[in-house]
């Protein structure tokens, strides 16, 4: 990723970094929370695992499909619009399915249509927000930060079912949706007024999308060593995802225990993700 620290330019960065990475916190908490929300929901007016399995594909697969494209976005585009419009575009999706929901009678499938677009914002903004970093802060604190931002991700994880559980045990799901509105509110103004340094122009960039593609491909071809971590990587998510979707679906349907129950269940793996 380009971009580099200029400390002569940027003496106030600490102030700048907690202020990008507090928003980040708020938005992520939110975002965790909701999409714990969504999958309980679909659970509990379900209790079909074809509907939770299509829900887990829908949520990740633009990950899948789009990665690519947006790690090479974020390298040659504007990285703060890419954040910001990508958070406010999941802002504003929660927003009208929030209205609709409260007024309409949605179908379930719906839901898919949530899940979907929030798995491409999801995709676009985490490169973006990941290559910025890197223009905040000076070089020698790259390793400490990039690790407060770790640790901020993580306490999503840990936290963001329990609020999610406790939002939905007291509101309907048209208000828990709105918990992520205001994240993604409070993410972009945080980073609209930090001044990110601008990009300085590459020959590079004068490259296609495909050529910069093939070029991340060929990368794999010559370090195998990498290529098969990724591989194995790969194969675990496959055979793990449809098991963590269904857990939600495990937890109201066969036990009968309420979204709390189910936020344990989520907690204890992000646990072990940390351990």
């Amino acid at each position: 990723m380009r971009g580099q620290f200029d400390m002569g330019k940027n003496k106030k960065w600490k102030s700048q970094f907690i202020v990008v990475a507090l928003g980040q916190a708020i938005s992520m908490l939110g975002s965790q929370g909701v999409q714990f929300a969504l999958i309980w929901w679909l659970a509990e007016k379900t209790s079909s695992p074809l509907m939770l399995g299509i829900s887990g594909i829908v949520a990740y697969l633009p990950m899948s499909l789009f990665s690519p494209i947006a790690g090479i976005a974020a390298d040659r585009y504007n990285r703060k619009f890419i954040s910001i419009f990508s958070d406010m575009t999941m802002g504003m999706i929660a927003l009208i399915y929030a209205v609709l929901l409260f007024f309409l009678d949605l179908p379930v499938w719906t839901v898919f249509v949530m899940l979907c677009v929030r798995g491409i914002g999801s995709t676009f903004q985490q490169p973006a927000i990941q290559s910025i970093i890197p223009q905040l802060v000076p070089k020698d604190q790259l390793v400490k930060t990039n690790g407060w931002m770790q640790l901020l991700n993580s306490g999503s994880f840990l936290l963001g079912p329990v609020i999610g559980a406790s939002l939905y045990a007291i509101f309907p799901m048209s208000v828990v949706l709105m918990s992520d509105v205001v994240g993604a509110i409070l993410a972009s103004v945080a980073l609209a007024v930090v001044k990110i340094p601008k990009l300085e122009k590459t020959e590079n960039e004068k490259q296609r999308f495909v050529t910069e593609i093939k070029e991340g491909l060929q990368v794999f071809r010559e370090d195998k060593k990498l290529f098969y971590i990724v591989i194995a990587e790969a194969l675990c998510m496959f055979f793990y995802a449809p098991l963590s979707s269904f857990y939600p679906l495990m937890t109201s349907d066969y036990f009968d225990l309420s979204a709390m129950y189910g936020s344990a269940v989520e907690l204890s793996f992000a646990i072990g993700m940390i351990v």
